[in-house]
């Protein structure tokens, strides 16, 4: 008779008393972060980086409250190239924002805009975006500006 071995996975007590909702969020590997607190800038801001799996979808908030006029600020997201460590842009405001609206980036296999809003100030990309990342907040001039940026990470762990 052949030797049978049952492995079994080693679960945490709190986790294996989880309600579905918890597990189901578990599985989903989400996760929020501050990337840039809320405060007054009068120079370019660069994030933490942060790390997008494979199959998951970024979403980036900037929220600004006080706009400091001048020729505006520009945010952007950059991932890192693993070979040569150089950061290249990925998404990003094409002209610098001059006014405290929010805008936020949904980057992902699965990208769409929120509830299919048709609000352009929230735009999605579909593709997919993988590796050490970061946000930057590019200012034009001297300019103070109350900003946050937040990033929520979803998606396949």
């Amino acid at each position: 008779m052949p030797l049978q071995i049952q492995a079994t996975l080693a679960t945490p007590l709190s986790q294996a008393n989880d309600n579905p909702r918890a597990m189901a969020a578990r599985r989903a590997a989400i996760y929020y972060q501050n990337a840039i607190p809320s405060a007054a800038y009068t120079s370019t801001q660069t994030s933490s980086t942060f790390f997008v799996g494979p199959a998951q979808t970024l979403d980036v908030f900037f929220v600004p409250t006080v706009a400091g006029g001048g020729t505006g600020v520009n945010p952007r997201i950059e991932t890192q190239d693993p070979q040569s460590g150089a950061w290249i842009p990925v998404a990003g405001t094409a002209a610098a924002l001059t006014g405290a609206s929010n805008i936020g980036y949904q980057i992902g296999p699965s990208a769409t805009k929120f509830g299919g809003m048709s609000n352009s100030s929230f735009n999605a990309y579909q593709f997919q975006l993988h590796g050490l990342c970061r946000i930057i907040v590019a200012h034009s001039d001297a300019a103070s500006w109350t900003y946050s940026v937040n990033i929520k990470v979803s998606g396949p762990g």
